[in-house]
């Protein structure tokens, strides 16, 4: 049979003291549901498409320049390439959530916001102001009656000031409207929607 030195004993108590503590700590999170969150990077995504290499959906660690994001997408397509103009890096840079349609010739772009999908499966809440009805629906715990119910507020309040103005329809109760939180946001202004309908 074979014993343990003095020295091994010493590392083992060591272990003990420092491994049960932090055992229990776990222990108690998991039992009081306590749940450690981690801080992580805030990703910005771009959706590219247009007259580039590579289409698709791209992450930067902070927003970029549209020359920037057309050298990540492979720069302009060899058959319609775009002039390197007005796309260079020390542009002002584009907000996180946008889609950037690269143009082929000028060197102009259209930039406008992802579709709701999209956004959705990036984590990023939907504008509350400008999604429609089926936009809505892709939103869990809305259903098309909802839906309808939150663009028919929108019209006949001119549109949305705060997320809690939901809470007077029908079906979205405090509750509920707290589910829905991470999905939905106010991100136009109700008064710069007007002003375009009147223009």
């Amino acid at each position: 049979m074979k014993t343990c030195t003095r020295e091994q004993l010493a590392v083992v108590c060591i272990l003990l003291i420092v491994l049960l503590p932090l055992s229990l700590i776990h222990l108690h999170q998991a039992l009081s549901g306590e749940r450690t969150t981690y801080r992580t990077t805030r990703s910005i995504v771009y959706e590219v498409r247009g007259a580039v290499k590579r289409e698709g959906f791209y992450y930067f660690t902070r927003e970029q320049a549209p020359g920037d994001i057309l050298k990540a997408a492979g720069g302009s397509n060899e058959n319609n390439p775009v002039q390197p103009g007005n796309q260079g890096s020390a542009a002002a840079v584009i907000k996180n959530g946008k889609k950037i349609i690269f143009n082929t010739g000028s060197g102009s772009r259209e930039i406008r916001d992802m579709d709701a999908a999209a956004r959705l499966n990036f984590f990023m809440p939907v504008d509350i102001n400008s999604a429609a009805v089926d936009d809505l629906t892709l939103i869990p715990a809305i259903g098309q009656k909802t839906a309808e119910s939150i663009a028919r507020y929108r019209q006949e309040h001119r549109g949305i000031r705060d997320v809690q103005e939901l809470q007077t329809i029908p079906g979205l109760g405090e509750k509920k409207l707290k589910s829905l939180t991470p999905y939905i946001a106010v991100l136009e202004s109700p008064y710069s929607m007007n002003n375009k309908e009147q223009e």
